[in-house]
């Protein structure tokens, strides 16, 4: 499956991001998913490579993606550098093309690449309870207490780790609803939605993603010296931002250091930039 030029070669760079509430079965979906694309099935080896990639245990990514933000094992410096590590690994998976992801949170931080598209799985409240009890053998109070604080647990990660509302249909490109389709129409819909013509990669839309890659990367390389860093790529062009108060610890070598280090980075300009506002705070303490 996929585009053809005129000699035939397949040119399909796609790539499918999917969301599923949970146990409505959207890690069965996106394996489906993928196997009638001709995709790569993209999910958990991420933490091991990023892992490796990183110096962070696989554990401790794991725990960032999956872990409530409400408990304290993990602290929010610890889960921002995991998150970084793991969504510039992701970008490998991403810029390479032709894989269908799941349960990596991606939909997140893909919506300006239009070859990417993005897939909300959902089902019917009851459904997901009756999948719940099945799963993990609870009674139906239980279980539905268990599906209510996940999807709870999940719109909290997402509003305090990236300032969204987790339900905004704004974040997806198709919306499917197992309530009123059938899983194997679901798969057949998402394949066929992948194929069209608008998620045919462009010069503009692969530039994007690469851009989009190095500036993972290069914050990945930054979180642990300086976590609120802004940063911005254009083809291996890096610009970084900081934000001072009051003149505080200069560590723009640092940083420059660091995003040279990263692959595929030509040239590093540091910015800092005082915080008036901060700063007049402090002084009429």
């Amino acid at each position: 499956m996929g585009f053809e030029t005129e000699d035939g070669k397949d040119v399909t760079m796609s790539v499918v991001i999917i969301s599923a509430l949970p146990y409505t079965g959207g890690d069965q979906i996106a394996a489906r998913a993928a196997e009638q694309l001709g995709y790569r099935l993209v999910g958990g080896e991420v933490f091991e490579t990023a892992a490796q990639e990183h110096g962070i245990s696989s554990e401790q990514l794991v725990r960032a993606v999956h872990e409530p933000v409400a408990w304290r094992s993990m602290s929010r410096r610890d889960r921002i550098v995991s998150l970084a590590a793991i969504e510039a690994t992701l970008w490998d998976f991403i810029v390479e093309g032709k894989c269908v992801c799941h349960g990596l949170a991606a939909h997140l931080y893909v919506e300006r690449v239009s070859h990417i598209l993005r897939v909300r799985v959902s089902g019917p409240l009851e459904h997901r309870i009756e999948n719940a009890m099945e799963h993990e053998e609870l009674s139906e109070g239980k279980a539905r207490k268990l599906v209510l604080g996940l999807d709870k647990q999940r719109r909290r990660w997402v509003k305090t780790l990236y300032n969204v509302d987790e339900s905004d249909a704004e974040l997806f490109d198709l919306v499917v609803d197992l309530g009123s389709e059938e899983p194997d129409a679901a798969v057949t819909e998402i394949a066929k939605f992948a194929q069209q013509r608008r998620y045919r990669p462009m010069s503009y839309s692969r530039k994007l993603a690469k851009n989009c890659a190095l500036t993972a990367k290069v914050r990945a390389a930054l979180i642990p010296v300086e976590p609120d860093a802004q940063v911005r790529v254009n083809e291996g062009r890096v610009h970084i931002e900081v934000t001072s108060v009051g003149g505080g610890d200069d560590n723009s070598g640092t940083l420059e250091e660091r995003a040279r280090a990263v692959a595929g980075v030509t040239d590093v300009e540091v910015s800092i930039v005082d915080d008036v506002i901060a700063q007049a705070a402090l002084s009429m303490r």
